[in-house]
């Protein structure tokens, strides 16, 4: 008779940003977290502003979640009381804070590095990850996947690449969720998307890149772990916009890869290999890279519902600590 071998029950931690302000009830976060206590996980909660050093002690405000949600409405959690402990304990943790990436996202993870928690609990992404890459420029790893581009802060540099280009797609470099992100034609909505931007002009540069057209029929939205692809559905704009905003009109299809986007795999897969990012959502527009998110990759319950796949407990199993 084989003896019977017992597991382990990990215990994740997701660091995220204030309950409050979590994207009910489309919260990619809260969504992993659901399907973690349904697979009889522990799952953990903790505010990042919670994050604190006290005489050589690293520790964070920490809540269990108590129950398997029936829904993703906000009083569906039931939560422990809060605790404030070490993060050693835990097995596993998920760094979700949205961007920007300023000071106070990086604070905690200066913190964590300081503390040397990489040591002994995995972090996902690894802190060398969301140290040291941007996402605005890891989408250039690649000139053949990459829409052609200029990074200045410069605006005579910008004006030329209008001229050149005629069209462009305006982004600061320091905002995420197309928050600030325009399509130019003239030179005044170049001065008006610059100047009315949270990007200091003169401060931090500017991405612009070609416009392509086919925006207007959406972009593909790859999700990925550890360098293997999850699953893919269109994002599709409001009618008539050509920045695709999911609070204001936005949606997600299931539609098939085009071979162009085919083709554009094999080299994200191996970049993100390269680079040690566990979880990736990668956009793409006719085949070409438009977007890069491993700080808090979302939209996973919108493809869940329109592709009829549980990829919460797929991204939970192959990332298993």
């Amino acid at each position: 008779m084989s003896k019977r071998v017992s597991r382990k029950i990990p215990k994740r931690l997701f660091m995220t940003d204030p309950w409050d302000s979590l994207g009910f009830p489309n919260d990619t976060t809260l969504r992993i977290m659901q399907e973690s206590k349904r697979l009889g996980e522990r799952a953990f909660i903790s505010d990042v502003n919670t994050v604190q050093w006290k005489d050589g002690k690293l520790t964070a405000v920490v809540r269990e979640l108590k129950n398997e949600p029936e829904s993703m409405a906000k009083d569906s959690f039931i939560w422990s009381e809060e605790k404030r402990q070490a993060l050693t304990p835990f097995d596993q943790l998920f760094y979700r804070a949205d961007p920007p990436v300023d000071l106070a996202y990086l604070f905690p993870l200066q913190l964590m590095k300081l503390a040397e928690l990489d040591r002994s609990v995995e972090i996902v992404n690894p802190l060398s990850a969301l140290f040291s890459r941007s996402e605005k420029l890891e989408c250039l790893f690649d000139p053949k996947f990459t829409p052609r581009t200029l990074i200045t802060s410069e605006p005579t540099e910008m004006l030329a690449f209008l001229k050149r280009e005629s069209t462009i797609v305006v982004k600061p470099m320091n905002t995420a969720q197309s928050r600030g992100v325009a399509v130019v034609k003239t030179p005044r909505e170049l001065k008006a998307a610059t100047q009315n931007s949270t990007t200091e002009i003169n401060s931090l540069p500017f991405v612009l890149q070609s416009y392509h057209a086919s925006i207007l029929q959406g972009e593909k939205r790859t999700w990925w772990v550890d360098g293997k692809l999850l699953a893919f559905a269109q994002k599709v704009p409001k009618t008539g916009q050509s920045i695709i905003n999911m609070d204001q009109g936005g949606s997600v299809q299931a539609t098939p890869l085009s071979a162009r986007e085919k083709r554009a795999l094999p080299a994200i897969a191996q970049r993100l290999k390269a680079s040690k990012i566990r979880l990736a959502a990668i956009d793409l527009i006719d085949g070409l890279v438009t977007d890069y998110n491993f700080t808090s990759p979302g939209l996973l319950i919108q493809m869940e519902q329109v592709l009829g796949e549980n990829l919460a407990k797929k991204l939970l199993t192959l990332t298993r600590p």
